[in-house]
């Protein structure tokens, strides 16, 4: 009786949310997941996600694109298989509730639900079988008192419970099995409303040993602006920093040392956490010591060159650079054993790639905004829309492509998977034969920075984005080597330094911190909800003992996880596999025979490479074949064989 009223009730819910406007597919993934790791799924497979999703590309010149060309099952057959494995799938995880009464709080949770919502909910059910469930949602719900845990600064509000409190409810019922964490702080300013000033400052980390972490609270500043003293920002932060960095934590026998990997912002947070001067300003890389050149009639600053003079911890602390300073200094100069310059990535992808460099040509060239690049015409543009529309991504990206009619509204996981998947194909027709060997210079080396697969290829990598900044204004104009261009420069070091891209990526922070709006409510204090509700999600989203062991079967049984974020199934998108001899497969059935399991597929015999990028220095020319990222182009009528593999040949999807 129970899991059938519960069962109910996640319909109602799940409708509610399909017929909200600012519904999108990864909250699905939050009921059972946690809010924050939703964050990208839409493409929270792109980290290992070009080992485990690079796709074979087929072969399609635009300009004779067809409607009738794409294949895979119908519309209708891929509805009801998403159906099935959203109600046996996303919901496995109610099987931890002891009761209805904590299911419903975790619910009422989760679904920011109101409480005129839930008391209604709660007369519904008691009514019909539940006398047990209480009357009011706020018994249900146990919301913490904040108030006095709020502190009145310069400028506004702050509330700070601290990163060991967090850690420790987080690890509530379980003891962490890594003896280090190191943390990745994330700071923004989030405005709260269309019609007030009123914004937050929240101060986010999350532990990086901890696969799939959920992103939590340090504290948060309200206020009419940013934070008017960053002394009284930022110190209690570090003050707490360097006492973890001093006597870790203890669980049971434990020690855990927690010390800081990196700090997580874009561009204008970064500079004020550090106190220096912005992006906009002519000394405002915070990688290098190059100059910029302010341009008119444009009114920007550009910066010119590949080759400046880094910046080092040591410098930085001797002021040796003044003009990149400002008056105040920041407090997190005083964080024991904290690198400055390593610690502060330019790197992030979510706004220098994916919001940036990537947007950036994609947007210059349909709206002919490039220098050398021909005018993108009407049918071209509407060609292009069709492709993407029929273009069948894998199952693990959850966001489908959308027009080019849409593309002022394409969120920042749109770019980035046009980026891997789809732009070599999309720009061999848009660009002419030089420019597109610009860009693929910028493609591959994205992409080997994008999978630890590719480590043995990052020099190349270095030299091939290096040699794209160099020609940039040759093919885009001057006038666009702005900041972010620059900064192309220093993602191999914070590669280096902090492992593939998506390793510091921003895109779980930036899904939390519309999570934290979600929570206010009212337009009276705001920062008492959001700490309230805070706890009330902490309190839900605890380290657990269970894990899901793979690779598995799906729940059908004709399909197979082979890890978390690589799945095969028997349909056109999610068939496709590469083997460790590098040989394409189209993956039939899986087979368990005393259990073992074993692929059977059909392997095709003909494939080429789809293109090869060429470099040249004054040295050399170096030509990269598109092999080398596991790119292919499937020759048309190739022989093929049917095939049996085991898993241990599959190397990725």
């Amino acid at each position: 009786m129970h899991l059938k009223v519960l069962k109910v009730i996640l319909i109602m819910f799940y409708l509610c949310l399909f017929f909200t406007d600012d519904f999108d597919d990864s909250d699905l993934d939050s009921l059972g997941d946690g809010l924050e790791n939703s964050a990208d799924v839409d493409n929270n497979n792109t980290g290992e996600g070009l080992t485990n999703t690079s796709t074979s590309s087929v072969d399609l010149n635009i300009n004779n694109y067809n409607n009738e060309g794409a294949e895979g099952n119908d519309d209708e057959n891929e509805h009801d298989e998403r159906v099935d494995d959203f109600w046996t799938e996303a919901y496995g995880f109610l099987n931890n509730f002891q009761n209805l009464r904590e299911a419903l709080r975790y619910l009422a949770i989760a679904g920011h639900l109101s409480r005129s919502f839930l008391n209604l909910l709660l007369a519904i059910l008691r009514k019909f079988g539940h006398p047990e469930l209480p009357n009011d949602a706020r018994t249900l719900l146990k919301i913490p008192k904040v108030g006095n845990e709020i502190q009145n600064v310069v400028g506004g509000h702050f509330w700070y419970p601290g990163i060991k409190v967090a850690i420790r409810i987080f690890f509530k019922r379980t003891i962490p099995e890594a003896s280090d964490s190191n943390l990745q702080i994330c700071t923004d300013g989030l405005p709260l409303f269309k019609s007030s000033s009123t914004q937050f400052w929240p101060l986010l980390f999350k532990v990086e040993e901890i696969p799939n972490c959920p992103v939590m609270v340090a504290g948060i500043f309200s206020g009419e602006k940013k934070p008017g003293n960053l002394e009284q920002f930022l110190r209690p932060l570090v003050e707490e920093l360097n006492t973890l960095h001093l006597t870790g934590m203890q669980f049971g026998e434990r020690t855990i040392r927690v010390r800081v990997k990196c700090l997580i912002a874009d561009a204008p947070a970064r500079a004020f956490k550090k106190s220096v001067l912005g992006f906009s300003g002519k000394h405002g890389c915070t990688k290098c010591t190059i100059l910029g050149e302010h341009v008119q009639p444009e009114g920007k600053v550009i910066f010119e060159g590949v080759f400046a003079t880094p910046r080092t911890d040591i410098s930085f602390r001797a002021r040796d650079d003044k003009p990149h300073h400002k008056s105040i200094r920041s407090p997190l100069e005083d964080v024991v054993g904290l690198d400055i310059i390593k610690a502060f990535p330019v790197a992030e992808r979510l706004h220098l790639l994916d919001r940036g460099g990537s947007r950036k040509i994609l947007e210059g060239l349909i709206n002919n905004k490039m220098l050398t690049f021909p005018k993108s015409t009407s049918e071209q543009k509407a060609i292009v829309s069709r492709f993407l529309i029929k273009t069948k991504l894998p199952c693990e990206i959850h966001r489908p492509f959308r027009s080019l009619n849409y593309l002022p509204y394409w969120k920042a996981t749109e770019f980035r998977t046009f980026l891997h998947y789809i732009s070599p194909v999309v720009y061999k027709d848009l660009m002419h034969s030089d420019g597109y060997n610009h860009y693929l210079l910028y493609f591959c080396s994205i992409t080997i920075y994008s999978a630890s697969t590719y480590n043995h290829l990052r020099p190349l990598a270095q030299k091939m984005l290096q040699m794209f900044v160099l020609d940039f204004p040759t093919h885009y104009g001057r006038t666009h080597m702005s900041s972010n261009v620059h900064n192309l420069l220093h993602v191999h070091e914070d590669v280096v330094e902090l492992g593939q891209l998506d390793n510091f990526s921003a895109y779980a922070f930036e899904f939390f911190f519309q999570y934290l709006k979600r929570c206010v409510r009212k337009g009276t204090k705001c920062l008492e909800q959001v700490a309230a509700r805070s706890k009330l999600y902490a309190s839900i989203n605890v380290a657990s003992f269970s894990k899901n062991q793979y690779p598995c079967l799906t729940t059908d049984g004709c399909g197979l996880h082979v890890s978390d974020s690589f799945v095969l199934k028997c349909n056109f998108k999610d068939q496709w596999l590469l083997t460790t001899s590098n040989e394409i497969v189209k993956f039939l059935r899986v087979e368990n025979l005393n259990q073992n399991l074993t692929i059977v597929g059909t392997e095709y015999l003909n494939k080429e490479n789809y293109f090869i990028a060429r470099m040249e220095d004054d040295v050399s020319v170096v030509e990269v074949q598109s092999s080398a990222i596991n790119i292919y182009n499937l020759i048309s009528y190739t022989p093929s064989k049917p095939v049996t593999l085991t898993l241990d040949k599959i190397k990725c999807k």
